[in-house]
């Protein structure tokens, strides 16, 4: 039951991340941001929602919340420069 459970949030935080992604492409940043938050509920580790989330919340001026998003992108993936960039903006 448990496992079942595991495979259903993380199919559901891809389903929100590709509506998210569709939002961000079309520059809907407060309905992206609200997006990659439902992928977070679903699974706190999905590194690329933590970013696209930041650079939504970049781009409502949100820069503290943005920041955080980005630190935790790096937290999870210290190696990729995209993210150490945003951080740094």
């Amino acid at each position: 039951v448990i496992i079942g459970q595991m495979v259903l949030q993380a199919q559901h935080a891809q389903e929100y991340f590709q509506k998210g992604i569709k939002a961000f492409e079309l520059k809907k940043w407060a309905e992206a941001q609200d997006l990659f938050t439902k992928v977070l509920e679903h699974k706190k580790t999905y590194t690329d929602a933590y970013y696209f989330r930041g650079r939504a919340n970049y781009e409502l001026s949100e820069y503290n919340l943005a920041l955080d998003d980005f630190m935790a992108s790096v937290r999870n993936n210290p190696v990729d420069a995209e993210f150490h960039y945003w951080k740094g903006k």
